[in-house]
């Protein structure tokens, strides 16, 4: 699950920030703006939120989303950093 969790945030935040890239004419700044505001509105909304701990194993769920969330935003700020890089301006 992990790795297409990975797998799909890298793509999708590839098309968003070539896409944005491209219909602002160029514009990395808005491409970046546009890639965070998207990705952090995925976070809030599409992510579980962490419920209260009774016990060890809820802990242990709220640990694994919370590292969810890190390999998704990770994923998500590579892939647009690799395209700041490789797009030209």
């Amino acid at each position: 699950m992990l790795n297409d969790l990975m797998f799909y945030s890298f793509f999708l935040s590839a098309a968003i920030f070539a896409g944005t890239y491209y219909l602002t004419k160029k514009s990395k700044g808005l491409a970046w703006i546009v890639t965070i505001v998207v990705a952090l509105v995925v976070v809030g909304f599409v992510f579980p939120s962490p419920q209260q701990a009774h016990d060890l194993s809820n802990i242990a769920n709220n640990f694994t989303l919370l590292i969810s969330k890190g390999v998704y935003l990770l994923c998500w700020g590579g892939a647009a950093v690799i395209l700041h890089k490789l797009l030209p301006d």
